[in-house]
């Protein structure tokens, strides 16, 4: 039985809001690519893809409470019929194990700076954690809930550090060029539209109404729009770098102690994004085949041993570009097939 709560709208926009916050946004690495790199511009794609977001939420969570399913698979179905639920589904499927597989490539290279430990290990300490995870349910826990904080107040505080000590050192500028900033946000919201929509559907169970949960669709998006920007500001004004992970890069060896709490950070989130990600395509997968959530996530862990060798960086400027078009694409029809079945 799912407790109602009062003034959920909070915590429905931090899972919103999380579920975009893996390690690629918290280390800036995706910032820079989908914004930063399109100069001023860049500004407006973070003001469209926020808007996107916001709307897309706006419209899943209504079609939440008219279906009366908070599951995205039964919302697609009720939107666009079986088959554009199949292929939604699919696609996204292949996409949470990709992001699952790049979350543990992004674990395995944030533990380079900790040149102590050897890399079969990394790799065997992320799977315990995984198979942990879905073992005890933590994403339905309120650990989960403490991670997300614990992720927002990490990152606020180290942009805070930062963008402090840049303004005291430097003067600002600004980047010129313009390129399709447009479709850059449109890609960016595709891609994150697979896991997002699903955690923004379950986290609808347990608002306490419709209301609410519109309120944190829409919130979801106005915490997006606000890190972006400040991300944004940060590596358009300041960063001329090219490390896998800019904030890492940009606090320096000589602020160690920022340094740590970020490396600490970057692993919350490749294991709450990555972890999140695997707990869907075990979900999936049961619905066809009747296995054990522990036999799925040490299936899941040795399937993605197979792509590990790719790299963190081949990896993410393969998958989202892919994923974007594709998400982009399921995004675009979801928006038509709900206005035609409003009008109806």
């Amino acid at each position: 039985m799912v407790v109602k709560r009062k003034n959920t709208w909070i915590s429905i926009g931090m899972i919103y809001a999380c579920s975009v916050i893996g390690v690629g946004f918290a280390s800036g690495n995706e910032i820079i690519h989908f914004f930063t790199s399109y100069g001023m511009s860049g500004f407006y794609g973070i003001l469209t893809a926020s808007a996107i977001f916001s709307f897309v939420g706006f419209l899943l969570v209504n079609m939440c409470f008219r279906t009366g399913s908070y599951q995205l698979s039964d919302c697609y179905k009720a939107t666009g019929g079986p088959f554009f639920a199949s292929f939604a589904g699919l696609v996204g499927t292949l996409f949470s194990f990709c992001l699952f597989v790049l979350m543990l490539s992004a674990w395995t290279k944030i533990l380079d700076e900790i040149h102590a430990i050897p890399v079969y290990l990394r790799y065997i300490i992320y799977v315990i954690l995984f198979v942990f995870y879905c073992v005890f349910d933590i994403q339905n826990k309120p650990l989960a809930g403490w991670m997300r904080l614990l992720i927002l107040s990490g990152t606020g505080t180290v942009l805070f550090t930062i963008v402090s000590g840049q303004l005291i050192h430097t003067f600002s500028y600004l980047v010129t060029g313009y390129r399709s900033w447009f479709l850059s946000a449109i890609l960016y919201i595709g891609y994150n539209s697979f896991v997002s929509a699903d955690m923004l559907c379950k986290a609808c169970k347990a608002a306490d109404s419709r209301k609410s949960a519109v309120v944190g669709g829409v919130t979801g998006g106005a915490v997006l729009f606000i890190l972006s920007f400040v991300f944004n500001l940060i590596f358009t004004l300041w960063y001329h770098g090219n490390h896998s992970f800019p904030m890492l890069d940009m606090a320096g060896v000589e602020l160690v102690p920022i340094r740590i709490v970020f490396m600490c950070v970057l692993m919350l989130c490749i294991l709450y994004s990555g972890f999140n990600s695997g707990t869907i395509v075990i979900e999936r997968i049961r619905k066809n085949m009747n296995i054990r959530p522990v036999t799925g996530a040490i299936i899941l862990s040795l399937l993605s041993m197979i792509a590990l060798p790719v790299g963190f960086d081949a990896l993410i400027y393969g998958i989202y570009p892919v994923f974007g078009f594709l998400g982009s694409f399921i995004v675009i029809c979801f928006v038509i097939f709900y206005a035609f079945k409003k009008n109806r």
